[in-house]
């Protein structure tokens, strides 16, 4: 068993982890993205950023067709077509510019 109390060592030992850039995140209005983030996740406790994909708020355990069905929902609800592998700051602007 890894004893993990000291700390991890090895292929991670001496390296920052950075925050990806939020600045096109933080530009979409805070309405559109709360409403966004309760219509499609129930939540709005989310850590978003600019390189945040759809697929990265998927459940992992669960097929295809319900990972699917997050794309199904933003396109019910926006009328948006959208892929797991999008951006989500790129669909935001595609429902502002809507």
């Amino acid at each position: 068993m890894i004893d993990w109390s000291k700390g991890r060592r090895g292929v991670f030992l001496g390296k920052k982890i950075v925050l990806a850039s939020t600045t096109r995140i933080d530009a979409i209005p805070q309405a559109v993205l709360r409403a966004f983030q309760r219509g499609i996740f129930d939540t709005d406790e989310i850590l978003m950023t600019d390189e945040s994909r759809l697929r990265d708020f998927m459940d992992f355990d669960r097929n295809n067709l319900n990972r699917n069905a997050i794309c199904w929902k933003i396109l019910y609800l926006y009328g948006i077509e959208c892929f797991p592998g999008d951006l989500v700051v790129d669909i935001l602007d595609r429902i502002i510019k809507k």
